[in-house]
């Protein structure tokens, strides 16, 4: 089962699908606070010069730190309406599938115990 759950660690927290995860996370919170009114200025993240980021460890730090509301806010907000809508979709998922490997491996030292014991059964006492 260890496996199973280093696989989907692997996949899910895979550097590949990190961009992929933020930018959609970043894009609909940016969404639901332009369309709600509380965020007003929308400054696009992606649409800043991007020197400001290429920079070294510390300028994208500064640069996150300096734009906290604009970058943090709305990915924060889309991540957790991502997390919601998408728990339930992967908790039954994974209830099943952790659900089924436990009944196999029961039924698996089972049938070992089974053997065992017809083997210590055929065997002469001596």
């Amino acid at each position: 089962m260890n496996v199973v759950a280093a696989m989907v660690g692997s996949f899910v927290g895979n550097p590949w699908t990190f961009p992929f995860l933020l930018y959609t996370s970043y894009s609909l919170g940016k969404w639901i606070l332009t369309k709600t009114g509380v965020m007003t200025v929308v400054t696009d993240v992606i649409e800043l010069d991007p020197s400001l980021i290429e920079e070294k460890a510390d300028g994208l730090w500064n640069f996150l730190i300096e734009n906290f509301y604009d970058v943090f806010v709305p990915t924060a907000l889309g991540g957790t309406i991502l997390a919601i809508a998408s728990w339930p979709i992967y908790y039954y998922v994974f209830f099943y599938l952790v659900r089924g490997a436990q009944r196999a491996r029961t039924l698996r030292i089972k049938r070992k115990q089974m053997k065992a014991f017809r083997n210590a059964a055929r065997k002469p006492k001596t």
